[in-house]
């Protein structure tokens, strides 16, 4: 299986990227072996960026509704149901909430951009050694292609062959990624299978890792050489999701090291791992666990995977994973990721780290409407002939998608508003209709409908 399907991701993100190129200032390399250090990141890399603004997390007292509360609530306020699943993550009260516009920061310069992925490497790899023969990248003239009869007419380049115009600035590089299992003739003296891949800059856009400790337990399970690419290969490549737990589910799980693991603090240890990684510029946005999901990979030994999105001020960005629009949902957008954990103590996966996103024309507000207030706009914009369970009650900030995905992502800004998120189940047709109104005035209702996941449709 080595190699699988490895090529045709190369492609597609080398076209993402490519779509969105843009040219910076370059400058010299400096140290090559520099070490990792507390602020690890050099200082200089955004000397010619200073326009983009640093913002940093702010304390937020939120106070949310218990269950019990938020259901007395619905009931006085509206006619839906209460499903027996119902979770509540409503605010009942909170310092602030903020309007806004958010964007990605510019490409560096590849000379710093190399300097942050070795040092990240060097941070999330403190053991491994860094062999040059698995350090790829990604641009215009270094890319996967193939001609019209589906033969190989080009591939990605290791670092090391275009070095001097790379560091120079002559060459493009839309991406970094180190990897020991690229190419079927790569030869490697590296003993571990591992995987790296960022964009610039290092927590901005695309962000992925892999420690190939799942790949390792995969293989001693089932036989063969731990030779796969790694991108995209995490808990649901072999096993089966038994059930999806909210993160401060205290319900546990044994993991491939025969530890048991509440889910709780398997999401404790992630947060905290990732929302610690060092990078160039102050982070602006934490990344937090949606939901859990527990994997079955063999009769007794199970994984985490982790559903994530960003937070800013301690308040969620939306996350929907699918469904189709409905009513006035057009043009808006989700900021997802994904990890895992299989062994305790141990992040094997991740994907998505944008924390360094840049937050423009901030207006903060301390009022907006009430959730019972927020109820019912949602029940007076649903048809009156329908019964609805309330399954979920949250806060979310809602981006609008960016207007022209041509140009650089630092050009396109995406307008973000908070919302109230209600979740309903549709006892008609068996759906879920997810229903938002804005968070400071009670307008744009908007709502999508789903098919719920097999475990909710028993559930209901």
């Amino acid at each position: 299986m080595k190699n699988a399907g490895k090529k045709t991701l190369i492609i597609l993100l080398c076209m993402i990227a490519l779509c969105s190129c843009s040219s910076h200032d370059s400058s010299n390399c400096g140290d090559k072996s520099s070490s990792v250090q507390d602020s690890m990141l050099s200082d200089s890399s955004y000397d010619t960026l200073k326009e983009y603004p640093e913002r940093e997390q702010k304390q937020n007292d939120i106070v949310y509704y218990t269950d019990e509360e938020a259901i007395s609530i619905i009931q006085e306020n509206t006619s839906f149901l209460v499903a027996d699943t119902f979770v509540s993550n409503a605010p009942k009260s909170m310092s602030h909430f903020s309007s806004f516009t958010v964007g990605y920061r510019p490409r560096q310069d590849n000379a710093s951009f190399y300097e942050d992925f070795k040092n990240t490497f060097e941070y999330i790899f403190p053991d491994e050694i860094f062999y040059d023969d698995c350090f790829f990248y990604c641009g215009e003239n270094s890319n996967v292609q193939y001609d019209e009869q589906g033969n190989l007419i080009s591939t990605c380049k290791t670092v090391k062959e275009s070095y001097d115009k790379i560091i120079n600035g002559e060459e493009n590089v839309q991406l970094f990624f180190y990897t020991p299992h690229f190419d079927s003739d790569q030869k490697s003296q590296a003993e571990n299978n591992i995987f790296i891949e960022f964009t610039s800059p290092v927590g901005s856009d695309l962000s992925n890792f892999n420690r190939g400790v799942l790949a390792d337990y995969y293989y001693t399970q089932n036989g063969g050489e731990n030779d796969v690419f790694l991108e995209t290969f995490g808990p649901w490549f072999f096993g089966k999701s038994i059930c999806t737990l909210e993160p401060d589910s205290d319900a546990e799980y044994m993991l491939t090291d025969g530890n048991t693991v509440k889910v709780r603090d398997a999401v404790e240890f992630f947060e905290e791992y990732v929302n610690s990684i060092p990078l160039t510029h102050k982070s602006s946005m934490d990344m937090k666990v949606v939901e859990v999901e527990v994997i079955e990979l063999t009769g007794d030994k199970y994984a985490y995977q982790f559903n994530t999105t960003h937070a800013l001020d301690s308040i969620l960005f939306d996350s929907i994973t699918n469904g189709s629009i409905m009513r006035g949902g057009e043009g808006y957008s989700y900021f997802m990721g994904h990890g895992s954990m299989v062994k305790s103590n141990e992040v094997d996966y991740l994907y998505g780290m944008a924390r360094t996103l840049v937050v423009y024309d901030e207006q903060v507000h301390t009022e907006g409407i009430s959730f019972a207030e927020a109820l019912k706009t949602v029940e007076d914009g649903l048809s009156d002939n329908v019964s609805f369970k309330i399954t979920r009650a949250e806060l979310v900030y809602s981006p609008m998608q960016v207007k022209d995905p041509n140009v650089p992502p630092e050009e396109n800004l995406r307008e973000t508003k908070a919302s109230w998120k209600i979740t309903l189940y549709n006892t008609n047709d068996s759906r879920l209709y997810t229903c938002y109104v804005d968070a400071i005035d009670g307008g744009n209702f908007r709502y999508y409908s789903s098919e719920p996941d097999e475990n909710m449709q028993q559930e209901q």
